[in-house]
This record gives C-alpha cells, sequence and structure tokens, in this order.
C-alpha cells in the first residue's frame, strides 16, 4: 500500500522548472534576439540609428508622394508641420503629380527610392506593396497610422437622386480603382437591380 503526500511541491519543482524556463529564455534572447541589434558590415544598427539626431544646421529633404485626399493635407502644406521640421534641418518636399494618385505607382516609387515616403491605405500598402518587393521584402514599413476608419469610403448620390432606386443604368458613376471605393461600389452594383 502506498501513500502519496500531499502538501508543497519539492525543490526539484519549486526551483528546477524556474531555472530551466529562465535559462530557455537567455539561450532565444542570445542567440535570436540579440543579434538583429548587433551592426552587420555596411548596415547600421537599429540602435545606432535610433541614438543619431539631426543636426538643425544640415539638410534633410524627404520626398513625400500621396494622394488628394484631405487626410494628407498635414504632408501638403501645413505650416506648423513645415516650421518644426525646419527646426530639425528637415524639409518635407510633397510630390503632387497625377501619376502618384495611382497606389501601384507610389509602390514603384518608394522601392525605387524615388520617394522616401509614400501615404497610402494598410489594404493599398499591402496589395500593391507586393508588385514591388525589394529583396524579397516589402518597399517599405509601416512608419506610423495617420488615422483608424471605420468605413472611409462612401457612396454619394447627385443631389437630383433621393435613393438607389433613382439610379438609372446609364448614370454615371465615379470611384477610386483598387481601392474600398472599387469594392464597394462593386457590392453596391450587384445589391440593387436598378444599377447597370
Amino acid at each position: 500500500m502506498s501513500t502519496r503526500l500531499r502538501g508543497r511541491p519539492g525543490p526539484a519543482l519549486t526551483l528546477g522548472i524556474p531555472v530551466l524556463a529562465a535559462a530557455a529564455l537567455s539561450f532565444v534572447v542570445v542567440r535570436y534576439v540579440l543579434p538583429q541589434f548587433q551592426a552587420k558590415p555596411g548596415i547600421e544598427s537599429p540602435m545606432a540609428a535610433a541614438g543619431k539626431t539631426i543636426r538643425a544646421d544640415s539638410k534633410v529633404a524627404i520626398r513625400v508622394a500621396g494622394d488628394p485626399w484631405s487626410g494628407y493635407s498635414t504632408f501638403r502644406n501645413e505650416p506648423r508641420l513645415t516650421a518644426s521640421l525646419q527646426q530639425a534641418g528637415i524639409e518635407l518636399k510633397y510630390l503632387d503629380e497625377e501619376r502618384f494618385y495611382d497606389q501601384n505607382e507610389r509602390m514603384k516609387a518608394l522601392a525605387s527610392g524615388e520617394i522616401d515616403l509614400a501615404l497610402t491605405t494598410l489594404d493599398a500598402f499591402l496589395q500593391h506593396g507586393s508588385n514591388h518587393l525589394v529583396e524579397g521584402q516589402f518597399p517599405g514599413v509601416i512608419v506610423f497610422g495617420i488615422d483608424e476608419s471605420a468605413g472611409g469610403d462612401a457612396i454619394f448620390l447627385g443631389k437630383t437622386k433621393k435613393s438607389f432606386d433613382d439610379i438609372a443604368p446609364t448614370d454615371r458613376v465615379c470611384y477610386a480603382q483598387g481601392t474600398p471605393s472599387e469594392h464597394l461600389w462593386d457590392f453596391s452594383s450587384l445589391a440593387f437591380a436598378g444599377i447597370g
């Protein structure tokens, strides 16, 4: 007949398991995480790059491209942003060219180094950036979000229209190709019989 002791676990469990877990975590950090922050020949480490500051007397020009969406107006001509960047020796050059209205062209320019910063949506970055991979990687990284949207696209009817029922197959429609506008229009044209 065997008796089991009930109560607190022994030192093998209370000390052994935490020591093994700490050793495994240390191995992962040393083997996989730390090498990411060490300098490689010809490549500046992220830690070194983060520690650099731009002197006010130096001039850095950042070429930016976007489209006419109002959310990008800060980058087009916002005097407070411009003044603040100038104090740090940074000049923001917004390239307002119609060819950059095409998301695919914008990603192509980012991949080739023609522009330094592309203003775009997350879905467009994923869709079009995958067409312009650089050494197997997307042409850039997401730096920050300008805003969050729960459906930035919308459908607008002309003043003479009261509802979708008033839309005729001969009416003209405008949408941005390759963006959520196109998908919204596709859905609408399928969902309402009056749209051709």
